[in-house]
């Protein structure tokens, strides 16, 4: 810990000594007033318990042989920054593996979609994918920069990885000269970037240099490979849109399902839905999500069938829209209009091909919209993006009881849950609405940046729960 605070002396640096003196106080005092701590996993009761019947410097002692944790002597004997961000060498491999697979079937001409028959997506050379000890550093600078606060607000961007061997593309905003690949420097850089530019990094005399800026939502053939920062101390690895592992302070994941957002389910009703990166409605609920998650005070959008019109059953709406700006309404044909025209030409195959002008539309209405999400109350809207209202009480009664499906899009896995069990009245009341509106879809983003997606999938309700992992 002492080699960390000398490598990064102008980072505010949260050492596992403050972490486990913090945690034992909090406890302690309020060790008579947190008592029913049933629902607590045995991670946290364990955590109280040491906590209030040891003093801190046995405390610490044994929280760190319980929970693994590095010792003073480990933190000087090893690589402080693999301790810290929990990342190493090992891990790089393990997702240029998976890139180098997903390459190969490119390459073959194969890929999956809805686990459906394989069909054609962008090819690239080897070439686009960095070695191991790279993207570990691409990782290791893009978590040291996210834990910097820049006005007390943490920082989200991209780093993308320009194949060294082609010509630079339209897409790249050079600079001059390159800049060095630091910690300072991306800090400094990263205001300008948010959840529209990034900035691309190439080897240069077998050195990662920054060489200049990107725009994130044009495909470019040179740069597949991406670092994003969703939040302080948490990360995605992308190969073009779907990621492919998360790494933060507590574990480093491989995404099991990096394509859930191309489920067919989840987007039944919707004009494209066999192709989904390319239908403007799904974009717009897409780029709106993204737009909540950046805003980051959580809220719940629920999408209704294209005819809904008001009343909507099990709703109580505080500020009803009897009619679409004409400007929204305007935008959202004319996308439609140009994706249907593109697709019947084979001008548009894939999202990274739409037309600047109408990608630029898409951020200007997911905007709006995400904005409405800050009221306190769901956003409803119709799936040809028409919005019913917002400020809205979803009152379906809470006195039913039934099951729903939850999976999980990081880990693959799924598990029946009791709706009287969950906590968060923010998604139980969204579940209870779609069980009660079986053609409703609904997202809620939690303030953490969480995204959980709620469909009926004609049996019961399905939910997908870390739905950002697929998405940005």
């Amino acid at each position: 810990e002492d080699n960390l605070l000398a490598r990064y002396p102008s980072i505010k640096c949260i050492l596992w000594k403050d972490i486990i003196s913090f945690i034992h106080k909090r406890f302690y005092r309020f060790r008579r007033i947190k008592t029913n701590t049933q629902q607590w996993d045995s991670a946290g009761n364990t955590l109280r318990e040491k906590a209030i019947n040891l003093d801190l410097q046995n405390f610490e002692q044994e929280i760190r042989v319980l929970f693994d944790l590095p010792t003073q002597n480990e933190s000087q004997s090893n690589n402080p920054m693999q301790k810290f961000f929990n990342i190493n060498t090992a891990f790089s491999a393990e997702i240029v593996n998976k890139f180098r697979n997903e390459l190969s079937n490119r390459q073959a001409g194969l890929y999956y979609e809805f686990n459906n028959p394989k069909s054609l997506r962008p090819s690239y050379p080897n070439s686009v994918i960095p070695e191991e000890t790279l993207l570990s550093r691409m990782i290791e600078v893009a978590f040291g920069a996210s834990i910097k606060k820049e006005e007390g607000r943490s920082l989200k961007f991209s780093i993308g990885y320009y194949d060294p061997n082609t010509v630079e593309t339209s897409n790249l905003f050079s600079f001059a000269t390159p800049l060095d690949f630091t910690v300072e420097t991306v800090f400094k850089l990263a205001p300008s970037l948010a959840d529209t530019l990034g900035l691309a990094v190439k080897t240069v005399n077998d050195e990662l240099k920054i060489i200049g800026l990107f725009t994130l939502f044009v495909y470019d053939p040179c740069m597949p490979v991406k670092v994003k920062v969703l939040d302080a101390g948490e990360i995605l690895v992308a190969f073009e849109n779907e990621n492919f592992a998360k790494i933060s302070l507590q574990e480093s994941t491989l995404i099991k399902n990096p394509y859930s957002h191309f489920n067919s389910n989840i987007w039944r009703g919707f004009p494209f839905v066999s192709k989904p990166w390319v239908d403007p409605y799904i974009l717009l609920i897409i780029r709106t999500l993204t737009k909540m998650r950046l805003l980051g005070h959580g809220g719940c959008l629920v999408v209704l069938p294209k005819d809904a019109k008001p009343p909507i059953p099990n709703t109580d709406i505080t500020y009803p829209m009897s009619y679409n700006p004409e400007f929204i309404t305007s935008i959202v044909k004319n996308l439609a209009n140009t994706m249907r025209e593109g697709l019947n030409s084979g001008e548009i195959t894939a999202w990274n091909n739409i037309p600047i002008k109408h990608i630029i539309d898409i951020e200007a209405v997911a905007k709006i919209v995400a904005q409405l999400t800050s009221v306190d109350g769901a956003t409803i809207l119709t799936k040809n993006f028409e919005v019913l209202g917002y400020g809205v009480k979803l009152t379906t009664p809470a006195t039913e009881t039934f099951e729903f499906d939850e999976f999980n899009s990081m880990t693959g896995e799924s598990k029946l849950v009791n709706i009287s069990t969950l906590k968060g009245t923010r998604h139980q009341s969204a579940i209870r609405f779609v069980n009660n509106n079986l053609d409703a879809l609904a997202f809620v983003v939690s303030q953490d940046g969480n995204i959980t997606a709620i469909i009926y999938d004609g049996s019961k309700v399905q939910t997908y729960r870390h739905f950002e992992v697929s998405l940005f």
